[in-house]
């Protein structure tokens, strides 16, 4: 039941809520708000993440390509000029890294060099546990090391939006 002076701030939410939504929608098209471009970053600036440190670095050509909110955090995607992978952050302190895969692991078998794949060295698991798995760098080097069950389990449910997004880019 809305009294008389009560139908007066029933309107004035509805307005508030709806010219809320207006902006926010807006700005998700336009980014008219969004985080500062920094330039200039001394190299010991500590208190600067290290996402806004290679956003500011001009030879590093990075730029934000994709960015998801949960209530975990906010995760940008991000591409590096001349690389061919993708960088997933975390608030812009932990990046994951995704790289392009479409099922032909040959295509991947540099990863073998990297020391993420040095347990699969002493070890040819059939099951694989990776906490975290972030844009799937760890799943391919499960894969690389003959895994043939892999679980995920992500505790950002924006990395399991972003990597779904990227299917046709990551191998699904």
């Amino acid at each position: 039941v809305i009294q008389a002076g009560g139908k007066w701030l029933a309107l004035t939410a509805a307005l508030i809520l709806a010219g809320t939504a207006a902006l926010l929608t807006a700005n998700a098209n336009r980014r008219f708000i969004d985080l500062p471009i920094l330039s200039d970053v001394p190299e010991d600036a500590a208190y600067i993440k290290p996402l806004f440190r290679d956003m500011a670095n001009p030879q590093a050509g990075a730029r934000v390509v994709c960015t998801e909110w949960s209530s975990f955090a906010r995760t940008d995607v991000v591409e590096y000029r001349g690389m061919q992978s993708k960088s997933i952050w975390t608030d812009g302190d932990v990046p994951s890294q995704m790289e392009p895969f479409q099922g032909n692991l040959d295509e991947v078998s540099r990863l073998r060099d990297y020391i993420g794949f040095f347990p699969y060295r002493l070890h040819r698991p059939e099951r694989v546990l990776c906490i975290g798995p972030g844009g799937g760098f760890d799943v391919l080097l499960g894969l690389l090391g003959g895994a043939t069950k892999i679980d995920g389990v992500e505790i950002n449910p924006s990395i399991a939006r972003i990597t779904e997004r990227y299917r046709n880019f990551n191998g699904d």
